[in-house]
């Protein structure tokens, strides 16, 4: 028997998690930049965010600074 979970609890969708990539992408950010915001919401993996989260994921995404962002220069870099 398979549950089916309806509602904002549900998961979000294959269309909406490919969706979180690709926004995630066009704003510079890294895959793992990615992985470590999901984990501040208590995921694991983007297919696990809830539809209630995904909203609010999106929005991080587009409106916080991402590493590429913070160091856009080769100056700001810093050689050990």
């Amino acid at each position: 028997m398979k549950l089916v979970v309806i509602g904002e609890l549900s998961p979000i969708s294959t269309a909406q998690n490919a969706r979180l990539w690709v926004i995630a992408k066009k704003r510079g950010w890294a895959d793992d930049e990615l992985r470590e915001l999901i984990k501040e919401f208590n995921y694991q993996s983007t297919i696990d965010i809830s539809r209630k989260d995904y909203q609010e994921i999106v929005n991080q995404i587009e409106t916080r600074e991402n590493i590429s962002e913070v160091f856009n220069t080769e100056e700001d870099y810093i050689e050990y």
